[in-house]
């Protein structure tokens, strides 16, 4: 358990396990936190599932992929319809919300600082150690290729798509 959250009363719980075949009882949960993760299960399958795990006034968090402009460039339009056809703007995230029964209490772009200082940075510098390692194995120089693509649209493309953090209530 945390300890601000055990100093403050609050029981936490995590586990690792399938988002496909969860066995919780219903209305268990105060609040589910699912951090670059729904997307597993895809949002319109989490925002129903997590909706029976919550307890009424429960809070569901997460972040998804979305579009921050209305019309992004061709070329990451064009990338995501192959890793991640389903991003969406953030405002079409609200409404699936609201139309699965939630009240948005709130929603904000994370900022580019998430992804270059937790993700991308510590990525490069491991792909660095791996190129070395695997110098020469095909499937391992196309995974490094992969990133390295997706390092770059973010280089170029990061006003047009990000995360956004949401916090819903049931």
């Amino acid at each position: 358990m945390d300890c601000a959250a055990a100093a403050n009363g609050l029981a936490i719980e995590t586990r690792e396990l399938s988002m496909i075949e969860m066995q919780f009882e219903k209305e268990s949960f105060d609040l589910l936190w699912a951090e670059g993760s729904i997307f597993i299960i895809g949002l319109s399958r989490g925002l129903k599932d997590f909706w029976g795990y919550l307890r009424p006034g429960g809070y569901l968090a997460f972040t998804e992929l979305c579009w921050f402009v209305d019309d992004p460039p061709a070329e990451a339009r064009e990338f995501f319809d192959n890793v991640y056809p389903d991003i969406k703007p953030a405002d079409e995230v609200r409404r699936m919300a609201v139309a699965a029964g939630y009240r948005v209490i709130d929603s904000f772009n994370l900022p580019d600082s998430a992804w270059w200082d937790d993700y991308y940075t510590p990525m490069l510098a491991r792909m660095h150690e791996l190129k070395v390692k695997n110098a020469g194995v095909a499937e391992a120089e196309a995974v490094y290729g992969h990133c390295e693509t997706e390092i770059e649209m973010f280089r170029r493309y990061s006003k047009s798509y990000g995360y956004t953090f949401f916090v819903l209530q049931k």
